[in-house]
């Protein structure tokens, strides 16, 4: 086997998969759904248990959780389409704070009127229960906060990281193709050797 050959067959050598960042977790997507899901059946069954009504108490969860859910799904379609969405920055801190209680509000706002439609359909006991549920206190509105934040830091996160993971594959195609390209150049300059 030649030098000619060697060089031919590592030129030949497959190049690693090329891979998009939605392609790394091609089911991320249904992550966010499948822990609100767990979150409002686990709320369905504790309301159920006091309130003896699970079809309501499955909308209340359902309301309370898979709405995170959404904000997930939509911060991350918005910071793939907008990068900046998902910047740690001063100046995006502002922007999610606003961002923040506009869907604090939009949620407590939703609850309220899951939790009055419950009231007014249920029964006495359901009536009391989701009459006297309170969501524009301080406290509430700082939970819609600290999830809003959680919610937005986990996307940042992992955009970061399938953005690093990105140019760790474009960084190693570059170098493929390098690696490639010199071969290529070694080969030209041992043909004409062989062919005297």
């Amino acid at each position: 086997m030649s030098s000619v050959d060697i060089l031919s067959s590592a030129e030949a050598a497959p190049a690693p998969p090329k891979t998009a960042i939605g392609g790394l977790f091609p089911q991320a997507g249904g992550i966010p759904i499948a822990i609100a899901g767990v979150l409002a059946l686990a709320t369905t069954v504790e309301c159920t248990f006091s309130l003896a009504s699970w079809f309501r108490a499955l909308l209340y969860g359902a309301v309370l959780w898979l709405w995170w859910a959404g904000v997930a799904e939509i911060l991350w379609r918005a910071g793939k389409r907008w990068p900046s969405i998902l910047d740690v920055s001063a100046a995006n801190a502002g922007v999610q704070l606003v961002a923040a209680a506009m869907v604090a509000g939009l949620h407590l706002a939703t609850l309220w009127v899951t939790a009055h439609w419950i009231a007014y359909v249920g029964s006495d006991v359901q009536r009391e229960a989701y009459s006297h549920l309170t969501f524009f206190s301080v406290g509430r509105i700082g939970v819609e906060f600290l999830t809003y934040g959680l919610v937005w830091f986990a996307c940042t996160a992992l955009h970061t990281q399938l953005a690093a993971q990105q140019d760790a594959i474009r960084s190693l195609e570059l170098e493929r193709q390098l690696s490639s390209a010199h071969l290529r150049t070694l080969q030209m300059q041992l043909e004409p050797h062989f062919l005297i």
